[in-house]
């Protein structure tokens, strides 16, 4: 096991890696493109997750929404849903990352049922001004839809505190496909590397078919709010340049 993002957080966590990130060089040529935004209005993004690594396809559930709440602009991301045997909740919450795997197959502590999070500060304001710099690899045609397809990496290290783990180097891909007139809303999400496996099978896929603008409410988990381990994460470099 690479480490705790290997499976419990790869999604959340890349983001909260590229906060971290310096500005990078834009691609002149695609300036004028509008790159995949967070909606910093409140909003809620339902879909499904294919769960990676499993030779008889699983398909999951996935939410994932946005609220102001307390002078905050929290983050709630979700996939499976409780009682499933795949539940990972991960937030960006009061500007921390907390990630907790509540279930998953043959995983048990550190990784499941152990919440993290994050000592640096992170926030979706933050994780906008990087996806600004996300690279366009070209314009798509998928199932009759135009689509910008978006590229953006990260290499970076991470620790968890308190616990006997070394640090860990990770790499991370995170492919982001958006209609031209529409940045704010991932119809797509591809997330690879080896931080998540380097077989194709270990590919994370993240499909939204739903939007609205009426978000449950989003709480932190009780795990969360108790005595969460820490995570220690360096700064994010781009792996394409």
């Amino acid at each position: 096991m690479l480490s705790i993002s290997l499976r419990a957080c790869t999604a959340l966590l890349f983001l909260a890696l590229m906060c971290l990130m310096p500005g990078w060089p834009r691609d002149i040529n695609a300036a004028e493109v509008a790159k995949p935004q967070i909606p910093t209005q409140n909003f809620e993004w339902n879909g499904t997750f294919m769960v990676p690594g499993e030779l008889v396809p699983v398909v999951t559930d996935l939410t994932i929404r946005g609220m102001w709440q307390n002078g905050y602009f929290n983050l709630y991301m979700e996939q499976g849903f409780e009682g499933d045997e795949y539940w990972v909740e991960n937030l960006i919450y009061r500007n921390h990352l907390y990630t907790i795997t509540h279930n998953w197959p043959n995983l048990g502590p550190p990784v499941t049922g152990v919440c993290y999070k994050s000592l640096n500060e992170v926030t979706v304001q933050g994780l906008n001004g990087v996806l600004e710099s996300s690279q366009l690899v070209g314009l798509e045609t998928i199932d009759g839809t135009p689509m910008n397809h978006f590229r953006a990496s990260c290499i970076s290290k991470s620790q968890i505190l308190g616990l006997p783990l070394p640090a860990v180097t990770v790499n991370i891909f995170s492919d982001i496909y958006v209609q031209p007139d529409q940045p704010q809303f991932f119809e797509r999400w591809l997330q690879f590397g080896d931080a998540v496996g380097l077989s194709k099978q270990h590919d994370e896929w993240f499909f939204f078919d739903q939007q609205n603008d009426h978000p449950e409410q989003i709480q932190l988990p009780s795990q969360c709010s108790k005595f969460p381990f820490l995570l220690l994460q360096g700064p994010c470099s781009n792996l394409t340049n």
